[in-house]
C-alpha cells in the first residue's frame, strides 16, 4: 500500500491526502481510496428488504 492509500484508511480527508501529496487534481488521489471500493462494492451485501 502507499503512503496514500494508508492515510485514506486512517481517516484523512482527500483535501489532507492531496495536499500531502502535492497532486493538483483530487481525482488522482480519489484513485488510492482502495477501501472506500471495497464498501461501496460491498454495501448492498448489508441491506435488507422485508419479503411480501
Amino acid at each position: 500500500r502507499t503512503a496514500i492509500t494508508r492515510a485514506l484508511e486512517m481517516g484523512q480527508t482527500y483535501r489532507q491526502v492531496q495536499m500531502m501529496s502535492k497532486h493538483k487534481d483530487p481525482k488522482t488521489v480519489m484513485r488510492y481510496d482502495h477501501g472506500r471500493e471495497n464498501l461501496d462494492q460491498n454495501a448492498v451485501n448489508f441491506l435488507k428488504y422485508d419479503e411480501e
